[in-house]
Parts: C-alpha cells; structure tokens; sequence
C-alpha cells in the first residue's frame, strides 16, 4: 500500500476527511492530491453542503487543495479516560 484517505458522510450536509496518509517514501509526487481529488470528486461526499477535514500536521497541503482554516468553528475533543 502506498496510501489511503478515507471520509464519512451524510450524504446531505457534512462529510469529513480524516485520514490520507502516504508512505513517507512516496510523499511529494503527487500521491496525497490523487486521493484528495478521488474522495472530493466521490458523488457520496461532492454533493453535501461542507467538507471538513482534520489534520494535525499537514494544512499548507491542504490549503493548496482550497481547503481553508476556519475560525468560527471549534473542535472538541473527549478522550478516551476522560471523566466528567
């Protein structure tokens, strides 16, 4: 395997992107914009109101593909231990 992406959706109004990862001896060539371009082109994810996408490394990539940061929305997170 040389790389994968995967999204969920609703199929109406989010779909987020969560993984694309690319054997880091494949990086560079192009490998992460095919999957890009192969999951935003999918009728299941094209058609809904907004992608989202989570990164933790990587948004310059994804600004070069028309992704944008958004400061209006906030991400929380519950990890697994956590208590109330």
């Amino acid at each position: 395997i040389i790389g994968f992406g995967r999204a969920t959706s609703d199929l109406v109004f989010r779909a987020v992107i969560w993984d694309v990862v690319i054997a880091s001896d494949h990086q560079g060539i192009g490998m992460g914009k095919l999957i890009i371009e192969a999951i935003l082109t999918n009728k299941k994810i094209n058609s809904v109101e907004k992608i989202y996408l989570m990164t933790t490394n990587s948004s310059e990539f994804y600004k070069q593909l028309g992704f944008q940061i958004n400061h209006q929305q906030l991400l929380l997170i519950r990890n697994k231990n956590s208590f109330y």
